[in-house]
């Protein structure tokens, strides 16, 4: 902020709609950004959603898992080790 310069802006395509990012760590971590983020898009277009993972130092696009349909937009959920639900 104080420099007046921001990161580059990832987009994903007219029509898709980006969920809430996740920060996954890479196991030995060496910088605060060193890991991934994995995001759910939702492509309104072809009704059918996309899981993407970014390098979070750059924003590159590593992989994206196409889905054959479409979770509900904004689905999320979280991993707790060790957690057992009744």
């Amino acid at each position: 902020m104080d420099s007046g310069t921001s990161s580059k802006v990832v987009t994903f395509g007219p029509g898709s709609f980006a969920g809430p990012p996740i920060f996954v760590p890479k196991e030995k971590m060496v910088a605060e950004d060193d890991g991934f983020i994995v995001t759910l898009i939702y492509r309104s277009f072809e009704h059918r959603s996309d899981y993407v993972v970014c390098d979070a130092a750059t924003l590159d696009k590593l992989c994206v898992i196409e889905l054959r349909s479409h979770l509900p937009f904004q689905f999320h959920a979280d991993y707790i080790p060790g957690y057992i639900s009744n």
